[in-house]
């Protein structure tokens, strides 16, 4: 896992030297491609850090759509895009798909950072007790995204990105288990 972890760092440190040489800001108006890889790990805000497909690696490909629909000003900010996207782990353990609204802020010329509300269908285990998969209670989830970007130039970007799929027991469903799937890893988006 760690050569799989630096040779992924090294491609896209290469990349990006490559593709900086674009000065114009990027344009989040238009549809966009994104691919990445994610890692399973613990949830860091719960005092058990117990999580059964931690470590376990994810290919990420999502469809991020331009706005159907403009507001001015400050409303504007409040229109999401929509976002579509499957992730497959590669291990064999829980592949979902997922949809949602996607709300960017640019807190600088280049950078910027994206929190996604929606939901989730999993093919992960409900209740059964195999200790490589979370217990998902349910086969759908909700699902909850935050990346943290940078555009490299006018076609493409560079992402941090955490993704939480929960049914939300006690508070927000009746499942009867909600291990959840937590996933942290690197996104490349390129603007269609």
């Amino acid at each position: 896992m760690p050569r799989r972890c630096a040779l992924l760092t090294g491609l896209l440190l290469g990349l990006v030297a490559h593709l900086t040489a674009a000065q114009t800001p990027y344009d989040p108006s238009h549809s966009e491609l994104r691919g990445g890889y994610l890692v399973g790990v613990p949830l860091p805000l719960l005092r058990t850090r117990y999580s059964p497909e931690r470590g376990s690696s994810d290919l990420n490909l999502e469809l991020v759509l331009r706005k159907w629909w403009r507001a001015a000003a400050a409303r504007g900010a409040l229109l999401p895009r929509l976002q579509l996207g499957g992730t497959v782990n590669l291990e064999g353990r829980t592949d979902f798909a997922y949809v949602g609204g996607l709300w960017s802020y640019d807190y600088t010329g280049r950078g910027f950072a994206e929190l996604s509300l929606g939901g989730m269908v999993h093919d992960g285990q409900l209740t059964a007790r195999d200790p490589r998969l979370a217990r998902l209670g349910c086969r759908a989830l909700y699902a909850v995204g935050v990346n943290l970007g940078y555009r490299l130039g006018v076609l493409s970007s560079l992402m941090l990105s955490f993704e939480h799929g929960s049914n939300g027991r006690h508070y927000l469903s009746e499942c009867p288990a909600n291990e959840g799937l937590n996933l942290l890893g690197i996104r490349f988006g390129y603007r269609l």
